[in-house]
């Protein structure tokens, strides 16, 4: 069985020198084969009520915690894809998107569909774009805009399988009206492994994606989309090894920060804040995770989630933050430190909300426990366990912060 829960902390009481935050969870549902690692999603609406959201099989579960009567239940489950994303609208709807590829006539499909808690249906599905010749649907992400007019951003690979150099392309399609969607080329990449999309407060749209130009002898980057001087940079270049793109998140000031690794890097996985051009802050021995995922508080605060770092050394759902101010990251602590299938995080004024799942045979498969805001479940707070190889930093971390020429 797989365990699906959720963590909240309270982060506005977190300190610079803080050595742990407290955790509590509660479990949602005893799911089993998740899809994918990394396409999990939670969202919190402005009364309380907290989406959580993940593929089983070519199915999209979306659980709905309901804060009048404490209670966790299956909101729907709908025929999908395993690449999926989710996002909530300002009215409290639900919006999917999800990608598929059709083996036999090689007909690459994105697809798009919005969930009304109040009626408990989906709307009838679009098809947001479609095209032949695609082998593989390697990646997607979902933004809306202040007027919750949906963004997908996606990539396919357009070789056959095995091919030495498989070629493809990252695109995004913006919805005009009901049924109508509009396409817009972004890059050809002989990798297209990852592309993240977010819009502003300003409606302004930011991109980044994982870019090679012809296979492991030429440089592998980590590329941006800066709407505010229309340009694009790179946020790292490396020969020799490959980079890996895990998240993009906007700050209260409108700011980009992209979630990024060079694989083989000592310096792991980096926040990158691209209003200052090489300020890169990585928090120290967290390598290669499974999965990571960023979110930034009301204080623009990095709130960093990641599973099974260090190549799957140091198993678990670990937590990290990195406090405006503070000068560097808080020790890195276990959530759970059972291996995990995925996570997500989102950030609800000085709350957290940190969704992870745990694979059927792990240590802690059973017990969750409820938060302070009374979850499901309720329970004594687990204790917060840290990360054994950080524990000589338990004062925080000092930001690493380098320059490089563009």
């Amino acid at each position: 069985m797989i365990y699906l829960a959720l963590a909240l902390v309270f982060g506005s009481a977190i300190s610079p020198l803080a050595s742990a935050v407290t955790f509590h969870t509660s479990q949602i549902s005893t799911d089993t084969g998740l899809s994918t690692r990394e396409n999990m999603d939670v969202h919190v609406a402005a009364d309380g009520t907290i989406f959580a959201s993940y593929a089983i099989g070519n199915e999209a579960r979306l659980h709905r915690y309901d804060p009048a009567t404490r209670t966790w239940s299956l909101e729907s489950a709908v025929p999908a894809a395993p690449l999926m994303e989710t996002a909530l609208g300002s009215d409290g709807r639900i919006h999917l998107a999800y990608a598929s590829v059709d083996p036999a006539t090689t007909a690459y499909t994105v697809s798009y569909t919005v969930y009304d808690p109040v009626t408990r249906s989906w709307s009838a599905t679009e098809t947001a774009f479609s095209a032949a010749g695609a082998y593989d649907a390697s990646t997607l992400s979902l933004t809306l805009d202040s007027n919750d007019n949906p963004l997908i951003a996606f990539g396919f690979d357009v070789n056959p399988p095995g091919s030495a150099l498989p070629t493809g392309f990252y695109r995004y399609v913006t919805r005009s009206a009901p049924g109508s969607w509009n396409d817009t080329f972004v890059s050809l990449t002989n990798a297209p492994i990852e592309i993240e999309a977010a819009y502003d407060a300003l409606d302004r749209l930011h991109l980044a994606y994982n870019f090679n130009n012809n296979g492991p002898s030429y440089p592998y980057a980590v590329r941006y989309y800066n709407p505010a001087t229309n340009t694009t940079e790179d946020v790292v270049t490396v020969t020799g090894s490959t980079t890996r793109l895990h998240d993009l998140s906007i700050t209260p000031a409108n700011e980009a920060v992209v979630l990024y690794e060079v694989l083989g890097s000592a310096d792991g996985v980096t926040a990158s804040l691209r209003s200052a051009l090489g300020n890169s802050f990585a928090p120290t021995g967290l390598q290669q995770p499974d999965a990571a995922a960023l979110a930034l508080d009301s204080a623009g605060a990095f709130q960093l989630a990641l599973a099974n770092v260090n190549a799957g050394a140091n198993p678990g759902t670990l937590y990290t933050a990195y406090p405006s101010g503070a000068g560097g990251w808080l020790p890195a602590q276990t959530i759970d430190p059972s291996t995990s299938s995925g996570v997500a995080i989102a950030s609800s004024g000085s709350d957290l909300y940190l969704l992870y799942a745990n694979p059927e045979g792990s240590s802690n498969p059973c017990v969750f426990l409820a938060s302070t805001l009374s979850l499901a479940n309720t329970s004594v707070p687990e204790p917060t366990h840290l990360v054994p190889l950080l524990l000589s930093a338990a004062l925080g971390f000092g930001a690493q912060r380098r320059s490089r020429r563009r």
